[in-house]
């Protein structure tokens, strides 16, 4: 490849870096204003949160300025589906898809898978629903974090969790004890930095898949049963 092709390979990686971390801005922004106007609990279902986030960001001034759509409950359409071997009503769903253009040339976009999660068994308010702890954690692992590694989802993008009950600390222990168990040592999240969001955590996995995950923190306790 000739130099100018190097450069523009820099300027394209450049813009995808800043259209993510502007991404981040509006999901952290999102994130504030739901803790600060909604009482979130473990009655929440994690679609009626994503709902809200979805609703802020689509009507935040910033969106509309750096020119970034969000779209949500998106169908996931690969060339299987394409292809007419499997039904396109299979297609798997992610939670929120931001995008934007480059140059008029080139689609970004930036695609969020979102859980809620608990740190203590719990039971819902309305219903007397009972919550298994281990089970959402588990589920955190099964169809978010596996869903990445296997490319069911694209690898431009993060997870998102919201914490309904005890804290980031003790539930991202929780998850890396799952997998610890499941002899999945180099796949633990680390710490991470973030100029956006707080609790901000990384893992490394198969294939080369570097994961982002971001902690929403919405309630630090409930009652444990």
């Amino acid at each position: 490849m000739n130099m100018a092709g190097l450069l523009n390979n820099d300027i394209i990686s450049d813009f995808e870096n800043s259209f993510r971390n502007n991404c981040l801005i509006l999901i952290g922004e999102a994130y504030k204003w739901l803790k600060d106007t909604k009482n979130i609990t473990v009655d929440w279902n994690e679609e009626t949160i994503s709902a809200n986030i979805f609703t802020h960001i689509n009507e935040n001034e910033k969106a509309i300025e750096w020119n970034i759509n969000v779209s949500d409950e998106c169908r996931l359409y690969w060339p299987a589906i394409l292809n007419n071997k499997k039904s396109a009503k299979s297609a798997s769903r992610i939670d929120l898809k931001q995008s934007t253009n480059w140059n008029a040339t080139k689609r970004v976009c930036y695609f969020i898978e979102a859980k809620n999660l608990i740190e203590n068994n719990c039971t819902k308010q309305r219903g007397e629903t009972k919550l298994n702890a281990k089970k959402i954690q588990q589920r955190y692992i099964s169809t978010g974090i596996d869903h990445f590694i296997s490319g069911e989802y694209p690898p431009n993008g993060c997870m998102l969790g919201y914490i309904l009950e005890g804290t980031a600390t003790r539930i991202v222990e929780n998850i890396n004890e799952i997998l610890l168990a499941a002899t999945r040592s180099s796949e633990i999240l680390k710490k991470n930095e973030s100029e956006y969001l707080e609790e901000a955590y990384i893992s490394v996995h198969l294939n080369d898949c570097i994961l982002h995950h971001y902690f929403l923190q919405f309630s630090n306790s409930q009652n444990s049963q």
